[in-house]
């Protein structure tokens, strides 16, 4: 591969502005996060209160481990679901 090759898809302007568009995205939600963990902490002084709000995201890696488990047995219907 050259080095031609490896820039190519910055020539193309829908690819460029995806990319623009994602590190925004990006940059606005790490933004974000600082700022509402700095207002729960002027609010509350807590570190405690501060490792709460920080807290979802890591219990969610959990969450998406146990969801994604193979299951054994067949699969039935919820209970009051018409067959």
């Amino acid at each position: 591969m050259t080095a031609a090759d490896q820039f190519s898809l910055l020539r193309h302007r829908q690819f460029m502005l995806y990319w623009a568009m994602r590190v925004s995205t990006t940059l606005a939600y790490q933004m974000m996060f600082v700022a509402v963990g700095w207002q729960v902490y002027d609010l509350t002084s807590s570190a405690f209160d501060l490792g709460l709000v920080g807290a979802p995201p890591v219990r969610a890696l959990g969450g998406g481990h146990a969801g994604g488990r193979p299951r054994s047995g067949p699969l039935r219907p919820p209970p009051g679901h018409p067959r």
